[in-house]
């Protein structure tokens, strides 16, 4: 099983906010679309339209679906992949949650889907892994995968003690994200057809992502998208200085990004004293 002949049903589930709910679906979503797999994102948070935003096409669910429901909604998603953005808020409990799904699982297994729920969990947000691990216990019986998702690039997560597989979705740098979400683009956009200056930014991207499916093929899910992803022409490197705009992931910018990145590296090298800064010189001189 490739992880993509299958159709797959997938929970995104979180009992806490700013967890990269938002973000793992549009990751989840751009790997399908990478291989041409039709996919329906459903919204079950009711505070939050985060789900609009990314996907016109997101659809709606209310809380509480029952026997009469479910059916309706594994029909009108006949087909295709389905993402389920499931998250708490004021409006719903970590009970609500996980009384919305067993039907709906048990429904989608009967269609033929393979249900799995992925869990993520940001930085520095004390007891929020221990918080979602007990939560995915009240979930019914599917796959599981914990997502370490460094939405803030520190690296700082809680020790992990579960025998979920964990996987991590990397920091991607702001300006990387805000390209995509100034231009009114998907990821999906950004890594196949790039705006003209921003080349350098769609390979990064594209990067980022593979990344993350090279480490879900591991547990039999996107292995077509990763194969695919590993064809793509790679990014020349990431430079030392941050890219935070927009304006920053040009690729006029991310050029010069490299090249005084090259040029800190050099006199890390030859030493910053003033032979080495006259090495570098004529290594510069030579190279640029």
């Amino acid at each position: 099983m490739t992880g993509m002949q299958q159709l797959i049903f997938i929970l995104i589930v979180t009992n806490a906010g700013g967890q990269g709910k938002t973000t793992l679906a549009r990751v989840l979503k751009t790997l399908f679309g990478l291989v041409g797999q039709p996919v329906q994102l459903l919204d079950s948070d009711a505070g939050n339209a985060a789900a609009k935003v990314i996907d016109a096409s997101a659809k709606k669910i209310g809380w509480g679906v029952d026997t009469l429901v479910a059916p309706e909604i594994v029909t009108a998603c006949a087909g295709q992949h389905v993402i389920l953005d499931l998250g708490a808020n004021a409006l719903a409990s970590a009970r609500e949650i996980a009384a919305l799904t067993p039907e709906l699982a048990k429904r989608f297994e009967a269609a033929g889907y393979r249900n799995v729920a992925f869990l993520p969990v940001t930085p520095n947000k004390p007891g929020a892994t221990e918080a979602v691990l007990h939560l995915a216990e009240k979930l019914p019986p599917m796959q599981r995968i914990l997502v370490r998702n460094d939405i803030d690039g520190s690296g700082q997560f809680e020790a992990i003690a579960t025998s979920d597989p964990v996987v991590d979705l990397k920091h991607l740098p702001p300006g990387y994200m805000s390209y995509v979400n100034e231009g009114g683009l998907t990821f999906l956009d950004a890594v196949q057809r790039p705006t003209p200056d921003r080349t350098e930014a769609g390979r990064i991207i594209a990067e980022w992502l593979r990344d993350f499916a090279k480490q879900t093929q591991k547990h039999g899910l996107f292995v077509v998208p990763a194969a695919k992803l590993e064809l793509h022409p790679r990014p020349r490197g990431i430079g030392r200085f941050a890219v935070k705009t927009a304006a920053a992931a040009t690729d006029e910018s991310l050029f010069r990004n490299h090249r005084k990145t090259r040029v800190i590296e050099l006199l890390d090298q030859h030493g910053w004293s003033p032979d080495g800064l006259r090495t570098v010189a004529d290594e510069i001189t030579e190279r640029f």
